[in-house]
């Protein structure tokens, strides 16, 4: 539901994934190990996937308050056209 919101405020117009059993990150090897408990719990972060489903772009963000600008997410999705 939360990232729905994000979607909406953001005006994100490309589909997002939200993996809360991590099932995807350890799919991809993207499985983020920065957590204290090296549980994998995922902290904010951008994948971009090509349809081959190759990881062309991953940006993890530790901190909550700091998230990656739409304009560099953009430019990282046009690069794969």
């Amino acid at each position: 539901a939360s990232l729905q919101k994000y979607k909406a405020k953001t005006e994100t117009p490309f589909p997002m994934l939200s993996d809360e059993k991590g099932e995807v990150i350890l799919q991809y090897g993207v499985k983020n190990d920065w957590s204290p408990y090296k549980r994998g719990i995922p902290h904010p972060s951008i994948y971009i996937i090509d349809r081959a489903g190759i990881v062309r772009f991953v940006e993890v963000r530790q901190n909550y308050f700091f998230r990656i600008k739409m304009s560099t997410i953009i430019d990282e999705l046009k690069k794969l056209v």
